[in-house]
Formats: structure tokens, sequence, C-alpha cells
């Protein structure tokens, strides 16, 4: 279990929402043909289509493994929120190498505050767009994803961790996936960092459907056991979505 401490803050909604806007992806975590975990994912659309593009995305990760006689043991708790072309998330993990808290808002003027409480220790720095093209909660986004499918070299900013991997992008093509028992078209797409290769599949809609990862010098594959319903969009002003409960670093530190 997470301690209090490094608990993600609590998505509170003001308004009432139909199951119908959220998107629910439920992933089936391998490392070679070996099941290690699950990981869920929550997509809540707000608005419109016509007059808002917010929208309220949560993820939980669970991995457990035995790898070259080592227990790996990973649990990470994510929300990220997208509202008027603006983001912001807060991601905590507990993992080998320890636990962590990290926050961050992309400001109007483009420039990200990131706040990471790690080992007692609390700090703030800013990055410039330049410095950011996407989060790694925005491979989960239908929309925010985009930068990665436009080729070149992508910076992308680590919820998990709080640091910025930096590599190419390959297009890969179209493929099939199968899924639930049927064929789902696929375009895949491949960005190589530090820690290795990650090839991912979107739906034609944007959804991730399955991604593959190098881990620990095997390959990590995640893949939904469905394909969600198309989207729909509640009936919520955005403004009124606000993140709060009890988290080491309030997002108005940030």
């Amino acid at each position: 279990m997470l301690p209090t401490l490094l608990l993600p803050k609590l998505l509170l909604i003001s308004a009432a929402a139909s199951a119908s806007d959220t998107q629910v992806l439920t992933y089936d975590l391998t490392l070679g043909e070996t099941p290690v975990g699950t990981r869920e994912v929550r997509i809540r659309h707000m608005g419109s289509p016509e007059t808002s593009q917010s929208r309220i995305i949560e993820s939980y990760l669970d991995l457990s493994a035995q790898v070259a006689g080592t227990r790996i043991e990973m649990q990470s708790r994510s929300s990220a929120r997208v509202a008027h072309g603006r983001t912001s998330f807060t991601s905590s993990s507990k993992d080998t190498s320890g636990q962590r808290e990290v926050q961050a808002r992309l400001g109007t003027d483009g420039r990200w505050v990131l706040t990471v409480m790690e080992g007692g220790q609390l700090t703030r720095s800013h990055l410039t767009a330049d410095e950011v093209d996407l989060t790694s909660l925005d491979l989960l986004d239908p929309e925010r994803h985009a930068p990665l499918t436009e080729g070149g070299t992508v910076h992308m900013l680590a919820a998990e961790y709080g640091t910025i991997m930096t590599g190419p992008t390959r297009a890969l093509g179209a493929s099939k996936l199968r899924i639930g028992g049927r064929d789902v078209d696929v375009e895949r797409w491949s960005w190589t960092g530090e820690g290795g290769e990650m090839v991912l599949s979107w739906s034609s809609e944007g959804l991730l459907l399955a991604y593959q990862v190098d881990f620990l010098g095997q390959r990590l594959v995640a893949q939904v056991r469905e394909v969600p319903e198309s989207r729909n969009w509640a009936e919520i002003d955005p403004n009124t979505v606000r993140f709060g409960g009890g988290s080491a670093v309030s997002e108005e530190e940030l």
C-alpha cells in the first residue's frame, strides 16, 4: 500500500455525469508470456465536442514480477486534467527505486511548473515549452498524444518520475489487434528514449489500445481486454472540476 503522504489527490466533480461519458480501458500486463499485473485507465469527457476539449484521465497500475530471482513490485496512481488547452497532473508511485509524488501544471505562457517529492525532499523547477512536447500521461489522451505521431524528436515528461526523456519517433504503419474476439484497426508508432523502445498502438478514435516497453531486459506488453464504446460528453462545466484531497503538495503550491 502507498503511504498516505503519497496518495494522489481525489478528483472531485461538482455535478453528476452519466456513465457513458467515461471510457474505461483495462490493460493486461505480460512480461514475456507471464501475466504480471493490470492497468486501468478512465477517460472522462466533459462539455461537448463543439464547446470543450476538457477531459480527466485517471490511471491505476499494479505490477508484480519475478525477474532473475528478484521480486519487482510497482504501484502507480495518476490523475491528469485537460481544460481550455492546458493540462496538469499529479502522480504517486512506489517501486524498487523508492516512492515519489510528482505534480506539474502547464501555464498560459507555455511554461511548466514541476514539483517532485522524493526521499522527504521537495524540489520545484520550471520547464519551457521547448523542453516538453508531451507527458507520459498524454499518451493515454485521445487528443494530446498527437506530438508523438508528428515525427521527429519528442521530449517526454515522465509523470511517474518528473524527468525528461528524449528520443526519435517512427511511424510503423497500420496494423490489426485481436481484442475481445475481433480484429481492430490501429496505427502503430515507435518512440525510443534512454530506457529503450516503446511501441504504441492507437485506434481511429485516438485510444491507446496496446503498448510495449523495454523493461528489465525483457518486453513488457500491455493490451486492453475490450475496446470501450465511443466517447460521449457529460454536461459538466470544466471550471467546476478541481483537484482536492490529501496530498503532500497542494495544487495551490504549484
